[in-house]
Formats: C-alpha cells, sequence, structure tokens
C-alpha cells in the first residue's frame, strides 16, 4: 500500500527478495514552460529504463548490508511526473533505479545481474501499463481548472492499483526463478518481461 507524503509524494518500500522497490509519485512543474526534466537536480541520481541500457554492477553503489541474507538489493521506482505546460500538465511515467541505495555483495555475478536487470524491466512493464492506463482514461494530459486536483487523485488511485500489481508480480519473479538462481525458470521469465515490454512498446516514454 502507498501512503501520502508531503500531499505530492506517494511511497511505499517493499522487500521482496533480492529487492527493493521504492514507489513514487511527484509534481514537478516549470515555469516557463518546457524545461528539461531529466536534469532536474532532484534526480540526477538516477537511471531512468532505457532500451538499449542495461544495468552493470557499477551502478549498485550502496554499501552492502551484511547482516542481510540477500546478495544484491535494486532500489527501483515507477514515478510519475506531472509537466507545467501553461494551461495543461502533461503526464509521463518513467521506471527508474536508484544507484545510491542499491548494492551488491558478488560483483562478478553475472547470472544475479541478468536478475536484477530484471527486476528493472518488470517495473518498466508497469510504467508503460500505468501509461496505457491513463491514456484510455484521457488522463495522460490534464487541464489546469478546477478539476485539475480531482483528476491527479484519479490518476493517484489507478497509481497505487498499478503498482500493487507490480508488486505481486516481483514477488512471483523471485519465487519461482529462486532469486535468479533456476537458470530455466529464470529464461522463461526473460523470455515473458521480453515478449510484455514489446508488446507495451507503444506507451514507452
Amino acid at each position: 500500500m502507498l501512503t501520502k507524503y508531503n500531499n505530492k509524494i506517494n511511497l511505499a518500500t517493499l522487500y521482496c527478495g533480492a529487492l527493493t522497490i521504492l514507489f513514487m509519485i511527484e509534481y514537478i512543474g516549470f515555469t516557463p514552460a518546457k524545461g528539461a526534466l531529466l536534469n532536474r537536480t532532484n534526480i540526477v541520481d538516477t537511471i531512468f529504463w532505457k532500451k538499449n541500457l542495461k544495468l552493470n554492477w557499477m551502478n549498485f553503489k550502496a554499501t552492502p548490508v551484511k547482516r542481510s541474507s540477500l546478495a544484491a538489493s535494486s532500489s527501483l521506482s515507477i514515478r510519475i511526473y506531472f509537466i507545467n505546460n501553461v494551461d495543461s500538465l502533461k503526464v509521463l511515467t518513467r521506471a527508474a533505479f536508484v544507484p545510491n541505495s542499491s548494492w551488491t555483495k558478488y560483483k562478478n555475478d553475472s547470472i544475479l545481474l541478468s536478475h536484477e536487470q530484471g527486476h528493472f524491466d518488470i517495473v518498466e512493464i508497469y510504467a508503460r501499463i500505468l501509461m496505457s492506463k491513463l491514456q484510455e482514461q484521457h488522463l495522460d494530459k490534464i487541464k489546469l481548472n478546477a478539476q485539475t486536483e480531482n483528476n491527479k487523485q484519479r490518476i493517484y488511485t489507478l497509481k497505487i492499483k498499478v503498482s500493487n500489481d507490480c508488486v505481486n508480480n516481483q514477488i512471483a519473479y523471485d519465487k519461482e526463478t529462486n532469486h535468479g538462481t533456476s537458470l530455466t525458470q529464470q529464461q522463461k521469465w526473460n523470455i515473458n518481461i521480453e515478449n510484455r515490454l514489446k508488446k507495451l512498446e507503444s506507451f514507452c516514454k
């Protein structure tokens, strides 16, 4: 479940096997409009999902938690950005990886790294699913008027539902692959993830 924080950011941190998922909704406005969103200083420590950009162990910068039984921990987020376009808000959904909150105990384990990439890919899948639902309900761009706050609340409600679905999928991923140690199951999941990403490609921003 997501909890509200400062009325602008909804956060939920869940520990699912080798995964830490941080779900975030945040408002970013620009005056004047059309600023360079990805150059904002508050998201410098962030790697946004890209088709041809894969994680490497150098991206896992946090100190490993020695008492943890986990081999690695990825800090991932589904983020919603509201971009101020003078008389409206454009809505973007992004899958993000946070290096300074992610760690590993085994920097030479390529199988484990591939498994962590799968977690990141699953978050991207649900970021696209959320965008598809926003478009279905004409919430990917909302007018700045008396209904703005109501529409933002509708977006938050959708975000909670999609986030919960993402968590359940991540738990199933870790369980069925035994955190990536079952190579046969990991390969099945890799194929499934790739197919789902292709199916939702039109919702990639």
